[in-house]
């Protein structure tokens, strides 16, 4: 402002747009600058930073960065929630563990268990619900 006089509001609004201008035009050559050309870009074939889990690859799925870690803020709440659930009720965590992280139908655990098929279903039911109190008590 040191290099404005004030003469009039129209001297004013034109000095306003000269440094409006020379901004855009400051920032119009810094993006244009050879460093950000992507020309130069190199591909790096799927390499994971080190310690990260995700591989770069997920970036070029439809979500994006936020949703990525979203879903990772999800999972380890899940865990935390099975870790709970394992230490309130023993049983349902096996249950949980056979038929959703060990596939099992509800006949093999039926036959492990010498219950019914029916039973356990309903026994693996009631132990997702309390996973899933635990899992929204998190929050």
């Amino acid at each position: 402002m040191e290099d404005f006089v004030y003469r009039s509001d129209g001297a004013f609004f034109a000095f306003l747009a000269e440094k409006v201008e020379q901004v855009i035009r400051d920032r119009l050559d810094s993006w244009k600058a050879q460093k950000r050309d992507p020309g130069r870009e190199v591909p790096i074939d799927d390499v994971r930073s080190p310690g990260s889990p995700i591989p770069l690859s997920i970036w070029e799925s439809d979500e994006g960065p936020d949703e990525v870690l979203q879903r990772r803020e999800d999972l380890e709440r899940l865990a935390c929630a099975l870790d709970q659930l394992r230490a309130q009720n023993e049983e349902y965590w096996e249950l949980i563990v056979a038929r959703d992280l060990d596939p099992k139908s509800f006949a093999e655990i039926a036959a492990r268990q010498v219950k019914s098929a029916d039973a356990v279903k309903q026994e693996f039911y009631r132990a997702r619900a309390a996973v899933a109190r635990i899992f929204r008590s998190l929050r």
